[in-house]
Parts: structure tokens; C-alpha cells; sequence
């Protein structure tokens, strides 16, 4: 089941957390180690392969858009995937495909409340914020609004 992507850059930061994450659990893994794990998760042989694939075609539809038997195929592959690329339990790898979310969503799974009580609203509705460019010289159409929206999960 290969994974397409239209650029390398998700793959590359979930391939940090890897790395990060794998260390928490006693395995000790170099950048390029965890990327070429990453590609196996995706279903390619190696970092190199996955590389050469970027851009091509339609990229897949992260977990938030298919079907829940979908997402379950999905970490069941992404995790005998990463077990034998890591060469660890299926209990550990299944652990780390919970916590790094190989195809999971853009947003972060844990939404934080704390910058709606920032901004004084306290029932976590979606937060409006006006920026304005602090500049000397002034710009036309400077000032831009941003909506926080911390309501759904």
C-alpha cells in the first residue's frame, strides 16, 4: 500500500518524530535510519525510492478523509511495516504509529485550549485575531485576521 505525496516535507518531519519517539522507547536511530523506515511505512523499499515517487500522481487522502475500515488497514500495515524495519515488536511499533501518526491529520490530534483562554474565551468558540505589521514605513493592507477555530478535536 504506497503512500503518495505531493512534496517531501511531512515525510520528513514525521520522520524527526520518529526518531525522537524511538528513542523514548529504547531504540536509537540515526536521521537517515528513520527516514528510510518512514519510506517502508509508506510502502516503498527505501528513502531514496519514496524520493524519486514525490509528486507523482494524486497524493493520498490523509485518515481524516477515508473510511474507519481504511485507517485500520492502514496502521495495521504501518505497523508490521515499521516492526520489521526497525526490527522491534509489533506492541512497540503499533505504540509508535499511535503516537507519530504516519497518515493521520495535518492538525495536531491534541487541540489546546489554553490560547482560546488567552484571548478571554473561555468556552472554546473559534477565536478572531487582528495582526498588524509593526513596521515603521506604512503599508497599505497591512492589517489581516486570523480565525483560530478550537472547537473541533
Amino acid at each position: 500500500m504506497k503512500v503518495l505525496f505531493a512534496t517531501d516535507v511531512r515525510m520528513k518531519r514525521i520522520a524527526k518524530q520518529l526518531k525522537r519517539h524511538a528513542g523514548g522507547i529504547g531504540v536509537e536511530l540515526k536521521l537517515t535510519e528513520a527516514q528510510n523506515a518512514m519510506a517502508r511505512v509508506y510502502g516503498y523499499c527505501n528513502y531514496h525510492d519514496f524520493r524519486s515517487q514525490v509528486g507523482v500522481g494524486t497524493p493520498t487522502l490523509l485518515d481524516d478523509a477515508v473510511g474507519v475500515e481504511e485507517v485500520r488497514e492502514r496502521e495495521a500495515f504501518q505497523t508490521a511495516a515499521l516492526a520489521e524495519a526497525l526490527q522491534i515488536e509489533m506492541a512497540a511499533a503499533a505504540k509508535l504509529v499511535a503516537e507519530i501518526a504516519p497518515t493521520g491529520s495535518r492538525r495536531s490530534n491534541q487541540v489546546d485550549a489554553a490560547p482560546c483562554r488567552a484571548f478571554g474565551n473561555s468556552q472554546n468558540a473559534p477565536a478572531v485575531v487582528t495582526l498588524r505589521r509593526k513596521s515603521k514605513l506604512p503599508k497599505r493592507g497591512v492589517e489581516r485576521q486570523r480565525v483560530f477555530d478550537l472547537t473541533r478535536p
